[in-house]
């Protein structure tokens, strides 16, 4: 489960240590949830109404910050309309802390992960899944 609270993002419960920018990322697609979000509008809620998006300039600004968001909530969390902008579904985190259907020692190993950030995390789970087969 995630959720965002006075500035900090909360997965499973644990606070994940994000930037401002990346906080506000993820807050924008939980409120707006099965909703299709423009780049520009996204683009607008992040760095404010004074933003103009100009395309090509600010494509790997915003391609970044997806890139960041979904290394917190899961890749498959935000889904790219091409064309059109992303859609925030919350049935798809696949958060660097969910433990489903991991053995004893993949639990251990996870906690010991728990002083990661939460990118490291997420590639230490990847890893440990892709060890599992």
């Amino acid at each position: 489960m995630i959720r965002v609270d006075n500035g900090t993002v909360y997965i499973d419960g644990e606070a994940i240590e994000v930037s401002r920018l990346v906080y506000k990322s993820i807050a924008l697609f939980i409120g707006h949830e099965g909703e299709l979000i423009s780049r520009d509008d996204y683009s607008m809620e992040l760095w404010g109404s004074d933003y103009c998006y100009q395309e090509g300039v600010d494509d790997a600004r915003i391609d970044t910050m997806i890139r960041r968001t979904r290394a917190v909530i899961g890749r498959d969390a935000i889904r790219t309309r091409k064309g059109l902008g992303y859609v925030f579904i919350s049935d798809n985190c696949n958060t660097p802390n969910s433990t489903d259907n991991l053995s004893a020692l993949e639990e251990q190993l996870l906690s010991a992960f728990r002083g990661l950030n939460s990118s490291d995390k997420y590639k230490a789970l990847a890893v440990l899944k892709a060890l599992k087969g």
